[in-house]
């Protein structure tokens, strides 16, 4: 079929293809006046093991062997900071630090994490700034000062140094998702909206073209008498 056909169903079927967008990009309006806002606090830390420290200097691993340590490290970090012992420590330190008590299932639910090589990075979202700025802050401290306790090592050659290259200093609102959510509505409306025209063209029977004449019934048209008056 040429595209001028599926434009001439368009103009003819052009109610469901304006009203479902419409209609839907209401509801989207709706849902950005109503919806809350979410918001973000970011670190990111560095993590490297510790030199091993023995009394023979000539006996000593290569950095290639502390460096991939570090990086095992570093994903045994994600899964800690995900973990509800680690929502209760971050939790205790929000009290402690700003006198704010926060329940640690709420924490658990606002942390994620990741990691890219020996960068660990701690992402923290909730609906009130305040509140993701403190977890977020809270949480560097407690990793820079006890992660490696959550896996029980001892002594100073056994530990890790973390140190954060991005310190929370403040919470930015996170709109992204929400955002192209609404956009996949639209669309899905409009795509919908075609759909709808299309199949009200498929089970209408009448013919409005010459074409569609000369398609339905097999024959040639010779002549078509123009829409409107004739003077």
């Amino acid at each position: 079929m040429e595209l001028k056909y599926y434009v001439s169903i368009i103009r003819r079927r052009w109610v469901p293809v304006v009203a479902v967008p419409l209609l839907v990009a209401i509801l989207v309006v709706l849902q950005a006046i109503g919806s809350d806002p979410s918001y973000t606090a970011s670190s990111r830390l560095t993590v490297t093991r510790a030199p091993e420290q023995v009394d023979i200097e000539d006996f000593r691993y290569n950095d290639y062997y502390l460096f991939l340590s570090s990086e095992f490290l570093v994903d045994d970090l994600v899964e800690v900071v995900q973990g509800n012992v680690f929502a209760q420590d971050v939790g205790e330190r929000v009290q402690e630090e700003f006198g704010v008590q926060m329940d640690p299932g709420m924490i658990q639910e606002s942390l994620e994490s990741d990691r890219s090589h020996r960068i660990l990075s701690v992402d923290v979202s909730h609906e009130d700034e305040d509140h993701a700025l403190m977890i977020a802050q809270a949480a560097t401290r407690q990793l820079s000062e006890n992660a490696t306790e959550y896996f029980g090592f001892e002594g100073e050659d056994r530990e890790a140094l973390i140190e954060p290259i991005q310190f929370p200093e403040n919470a930015a609102q996170d709109v992204t998702q929400d955002q192209i959510f609404w956009v996949l509505q639209i669309m899905v409306a409009l795509f919908g909206g075609l759909l709808i025209a299309v199949f009200l063209e498929y089970v209408d029977d009448r013919i409005y073209s010459a074409e569609m004449a000369e398609r339905s019934l097999d024959m040639d048209v010779l002549g078509e008498v123009p829409r409107g008056r004739v003077i």
